[in-house]
């Protein structure tokens, strides 16, 4: 309602100076008048009242900035990993061999699908972390998959190259022959080097060196 009657008085005003330019004389009449004086000063308050309080009424707009750049989190095989492969120790053993039945069947498939799924994580995972650390290429990366110089431990690498070096034969049986058997021991171990190369901050010079 204030704001309407300000706007009112305003329009009142301006009206009143269009009339004094085209009858310059009742301009000169209303000079001298007191009461004239009272009312255009009475108007002029009012109107720098109402400008200085919109203003602080105002609200203020800061420029929002977004969060500081952190340093990416690594890729690491995570807790769904661990399940994958308890999930393969449920299912490894006598249980699988054969065709005859269909629910072994089933179990194989279940079996060699949680196989896959571990692969394709850790491979994506190894990639990842290896890039990252050492600025290298998806392609130098494989290599040193491939190669096995991203790691020192034995059955890490060889989850990746399908080569057991630096193991002995007592080990290597023992290793055929325990829970959840070769693959799932060279897997554990890929995802382990996986994590400690993550999150290990004294990596420098090129992937592969020592």
């Amino acid at each position: 309602m204030k704001r309407e009657l300000l706007t009112a008085l305003g329009v009142v005003v301006a009206l009143g100076g269009f009339t004094m330019i085209f009858f310059p004389e009742l301009a000169r009449a209303l000079a001298t008048t007191r009461g004239m004086v009272v009312v255009v000063g009475v108007i002029a308050a009012f109107q720098g009242y109402r400008i200085a309080r919109e203003r602080r009424r105002a609200a203020v707009q800061v420029a929002e900035t977004g969060d500081p750049e952190t340093e990416q989190d690594l890729p690491v095989p995570g807790d769904d990993f661990d399940d994958l492969v308890d999930h393969m120790r449920s299912i490894h053993g006598p249980q699988l061999r054969g065709t005859a039945s269909p629910r072994r069947r089933r179990r194989r498939d279940s079996f060699v699908r949680t196989r896959r799924r571990v692969r394709s994580r850790l491979e994506d995972a190894a990639v990842a972390t290896i890039t990252r650390k050492y600025g290298c290429t998806e392609a130098e990366a494989w290599e040193a998959l491939e190669s096995g110089t991203w790691t020192d431990d034995p059955y890490a690498a060889a989850f990746f190259t399908g080569r057991l070096e630096g193991v002995g034969l007592v080990e290597r049986v023992r290793v055929q022959f325990a829970a959840g058997g070769r693959f799932e021991r060279r897997a554990v171990s890929a995802a382990e080097a996986i994590a400690d190369l993550s999150d290990d901050d004294r990596v420098t010079g090129e992937v592969g060196e020592a």
